[in-house]
């Protein structure tokens, strides 16, 4: 059982997904509880030095999120 206040890690690796990252990120962000309450998610996003624009589509999300 998950605990309230509790935080929920979730790593991401990244190679040339510039097609799927965003929906995989909009995934993780949208979980909710039963009770329909967001879970407090600690998303990770782990580039392997990409050569298309997934990092430009990850970098669309700083203002949304607090960067660690």
């Amino acid at each position: 059982m998950i605990c309230e206040n509790s935080l929920i890690s979730v790593i991401i690796p990244l190679y040339n997904r510039e097609n799927t990252i965003v929906d995989s990120i909009h995934s993780v962000l949208n979980q909710k509880r039963t009770n329909g309450k967001l879970f407090n998610i600690e998303l990770i996003v782990v580039d392997d030095c990409s050569n298309d624009r997934s990092v430009g589509s990850v970098a669309k999300f700083e203002n949304q999120t607090s960067p660690l």
